[in-house]
């Protein structure tokens, strides 16, 4: 039985949609029928995919491993890091994979810090997310990006029996 996850990308300002285009490398202001295009919709998705999902939730995708191991992987990560920061990177790594993941760190987190604490502790966790997810990640997240790159459309009548 095949899986199918949906993933949609809803520009429905025309200012949003030029931002996007231009950032993908595209003119503003194109047609109807030049904006519904393969290879547009692809890079969109895949823009949407990297920056809304995969980036912000790095630590989420990542199989589990021991809180020693996260230890471990910062100082692989970062041989000359201090005892406590290594400590507080650990933790920070832990506490959004845990519960409601970031939204909930940040509700606890706001009564007693600004935003500018929560965008460098954010920046923290991108940082070094980023560095132990890319070997880490779930099955499945690789499985989403394959499927990414071959963009194919699917048809209900190439599965009518798996379903």
């Amino acid at each position: 039985m095949s899986e199918v996850i949906r993933f949609e990308v809803r520009l429905n300002l025309k200012q949003k949609l030029n931002s996007i285009l231009e950032k993908l490398g595209y003119k503003k202001n194109l047609s109807f029928k030049e904006i519904f295009k393969e290879d547009i919709s692809k890079k969109v998705v895949t823009h949407y995919w990297s920056t809304l999902i995969k980036e912000k939730n790095l630590s989420l995708f990542t199989v589990q491993t021991s809180n020693k191991d996260v230890l471990r992987s910062v100082y692989k990560n970062y041989p000359k890091i201090k005892p406590n920061r290594a400590i507080y990177l650990t933790g920070l790594f832990i506490l959004a994979k845990d519960g409601n993941g970031m939204r909930e760190l940040r509700s606890i987190l706001d009564k007693k810090a600004d935003t500018r604490t929560w965008f460098r502790i954010t920046k923290d966790l991108k940082e070094f997310s980023s560095k132990v997810s890319k070997n880490l990640v779930r099955d499945w997240v690789r499985q989403i990006e394959v499927e990414l790159q071959n963009y194919k459309a699917l048809k209900i009548k190439d599965y009518d029996n798996q379903f």
